[in-house]
């Protein structure tokens, strides 16, 4: 086989192909190396198993999924604190009623 620089990313991405041509059940480690084309012992250099691969191929889901949900939660609770600032200075604020706030 032919000798390539190998690294976890590679490797995730891989998976998730593996996953989407197969399922998660019948995935397994010798179709990822295939499809690297490197030696299954490649891939156990940097998980022990098929487990753990598809535990890190969860995990970097999760965080790709929440990434954007926790900026838009920043930014909401910024712009209900900024509400708030305003109604304490007495600011009328254009649009919003006193019973929308208090949802809030």
């Amino acid at each position: 086989m032919e000798k390539i620089s190998l690294d976890k990313e590679m490797i995730l991405n891989a998976t998730e192909e593996v996953i989407r041509r197969f399922g998660p059940d019948k995935a397994n480690i010798t179709d990822v190396a295939k499809s690297l084309k490197v030696s299954h012992a490649a891939i156990y250099r940097y998980y022990n198993g098929k487990t753990a691969l598809l535990n890190a191929v969860t995990e970097r889901w999760l965080t790709h999924l929440h990434a954007p949900s926790n900026d838009t939660l920043k930014e909401v609770l910024n712009l209900v604190n900024y509400s708030k600032a305003l109604l304490k200075l007495n600011i009328a604020v254009p649009l919003m009623s006193q019973k929308c706030l208090q949802i809030i």
